[in-house]
C-alpha cells in the first residue's frame, strides 16, 4: 500500500481517481480509496510511504494541525496494525546546542502568534512549492542537504544557504527549511550563511522503526472484539 499525495504534495487537494491515475505509470494500481482526513487543504494525520515520512504525527493541543489519536500502519514484513499515533522526536543541532521542533511539513502559526503551539516546523519539498508562511515576525533558514529523505533513525546534515525573515520560502529538492515564529526563532537567529546544521529524526516507540506505510485516522471503533465508547 502507498499513501498518494494530491498533486505530489502534502498540502492541497485532488480527486482520488486522479491521484490513482498519477500513480499508475506501470499499470500496477489495483484500487484506490480515501485515506487520511483533511480540512481545507491541510492533512491531519501521519503519512509514511516506503518508510519515508511525508509529514510528522500531529501533536496534542494544536489548533492548526488537528490531533488524530490513531494510525493504520504496515511494517516491513507486510503485517498491518492499528495503534495510537506514535510520538516522534525531531531535533536540530548547532555545535553543542540541540533544539527540538514540533512538526514536519505541517502548518506553522502566524509569525506574531502569542503562544508556542505550532511555532517551529521543518519543511521539505513534499509539503508544497513554498512554506506558505507570513512575514509578521517569524524567521526561516534554508539548508542545502545531500538527501532530504526523512526516515526513522536517520540524520541529515545541511549548510545554511538562505536566511529569510519575510516568510514563504521556496521549497525544492535538496533544500529543507526551518521555520519559526517570533516567539520560537531565537535559536535560528544564531545561524549565519555557511553554518552547518545536523537534523535527527526518530519515533520514540521502537515498534514504528520498521513501519513502511502509515496513514492517520480518527478513532478506533472496535478493539479486541469490543465496541468502544466514543464521546460523540
Amino acid at each position: 500500500m502507498r499513501a498518494a499525495l494530491p498533486n505530489g504534495h502534502v498540502k492541497g487537494t485532488q480527486k482520488v481517481i486522479d491521484m490513482a491515475k498519477a500513480a499508475d505509470e506501470d499499470d500496477t494500481v489495483i484500487a484506490a480509496i480515501n485515506g487520511g482526513y483533511f480540512s481545507g487543504s491541510t492533512v491531519h494525520g501521519l503519512m509514511i510511504t516506503d518508510g519515508e515520512l511525508y509529514n510528522s504525527p500531529p501533536v496534542t493541543n494544536s489548533p492548526l494541525n488537528p490531533w488524530e489519536a490513531v494510525a493504520l500502519a504496515v511494517d516491513k514484513n507486510n503485517q498491518p496494525f492499528m495503534d495510537d499515533t506514535p510520538a516522534f522526536s525531531a531535533t536540530y543541532t548547532i555545535g553543542e546546542e540541540t533544539v527540538a521542533f514540533q512538526h514536519i511539513n505541517r502548518v506553522r502559526a502566524a509569525g506574531n502568534a502569542d503562544n508556542l503551539v505550532d511555532s517551529f516546523v521543518l519543511y521539505t519539498d513534499w509539503y508544497a512549492a513554498s512554506t506558505g508562511t507570513d512575514n509578521t515576525g517569524g524567521l526561516e533558514v534554508s539548508l542545502q542537504v545531500e538527501d532530504d529523505t526523512i526516515r526513522h533513525g536517520t540524520s541529515m546534515t545541511g549548510k545554511v544557504v538562505a536566511i529569510n525573515p519575510e516568510g514563504n520560502s521556496p521549497l525544492e529538492p535538496g533544500v529543507v527549511v526551518l521555520s519559526a515564529t517570533a516567539l520560537a526563532k531565537a535559536p535560528l537567529e544564531k545561524l549565519k550563511l555557511g553554518d552547518t546544521v545536523q537534523l535527527d529524526f526518530a519515533f520514540e516507540d521502537a515498534r514504528w522503526a520498521d513501519v513502511t506505510f502509515a496513514i492517520g485516522g480518527g478513532r478506533i471503533l472496535v478493539k479486541d472484539g469490543e465496541i468502544q465508547q466514543l464521546p460523540d
